[in-house]
């Protein structure tokens, strides 16, 4: 039996991870279970693909020292990221990289990669590479700035509201000027690149691709796991074999 692997999306918020065994994920779970249940002594021989852009935390803590963990940065060091060229600074965050170098290998045609997470990122993948992307603050990081008004409501991301006609009460105001916001961002990457496939993951990927439908997006696929998905090839093209 190989050694288990496990992939880790340390995100700006909820970490989770991808547990991995003979070439198969057999589990994807955040990162409270996972430090209730499996100990230390059973996960220290384990292999660990990280991409690290949030918190340091306990589990990162534990693993970071272990014979066997790597991060994405480390394969960029060695140069172990494939032959995607990069247009961008060394600032790019782990999750951009290794999902567009995944999909830079796999993809028939440029592409378009919308990461819907704590911040939205959305990145342009051609034959050229990475060729860069924007991020803009996500829709729950978009209604926690009306917290800034003292007497404007708490809204969640389910209540998003995407109606043409004019907000009558300020929670109508909040909830239609955060579609609006949406829209707007889809709007701008399909008058530019709309011959491009879209690939859309991330937590609020059910809402991004809703709208994109709407906006008769031609070419749209949604891969959830797509992080998890990338990190274990980046394992198995690049990494510990034993």
């Amino acid at each position: 039996m190989s050694k288990r692997v496990v992939t880790f999306d340390n995100g700006n918020s909820h970490p989770h991870l991808g547990i991995y065994q003979d070439g198969k994920r057999i589990d994807l779970i955040d990162m409270n279970t996972f430090l209730a249940r499996f100990p230390y002594h059973e996960y220290k021989e384990w292999i660990f693909i990280i991409s690290h852009v949030g918190k340091e935390h306990e589990l990162l803590a534990e693993i970071k020292s272990l014979p066997h963990t790597r991060y994405v940065k480390q394969f960029v060091h060695d140069r172990k990221l494939g032959k995607m060229p990069i247009h961008y600074s060394e600032t790019l965050g782990d999750d951009r990289l290794v999902q567009a170098a995944y999909l830079f290998h796999e993809m028939k045609e440029p592409t378009i990669l919308i990461d819907a997470g704590t911040f939205i990122t959305i990145d342009l993948i051609t034959n050229n590479g990475f060729e860069g992307g924007h991020i803009f603050p996500g829709m729950q990081t978009f209604l926690k700035a009306y917290q800034q008004g003292t007497y404007l409501p708490c809204l969640s991301v389910d209540q998003i509201q995407f109606e043409s006609k004019m907000p009558q009460t300020t929670e109508e105001a909040i909830l239609r000027a955060s579609g609006l916001y949406l829209d707007a961002i889809l709007n701008y990457y399909l008058k530019q690149f709309s011959d491009h496939h879209f690939v859309v993951t991330g937590g609020s990927h059910n809402m991004v691709k809703e709208r994109l439908v709407v906006l008769k997006t031609k070419k749209l696929s949604v891969n959830q796991t797509l992080i998890h998905e990338s990190l274990f090839a980046l394992h198995q093209h690049f990494g510990v074999k034993k």
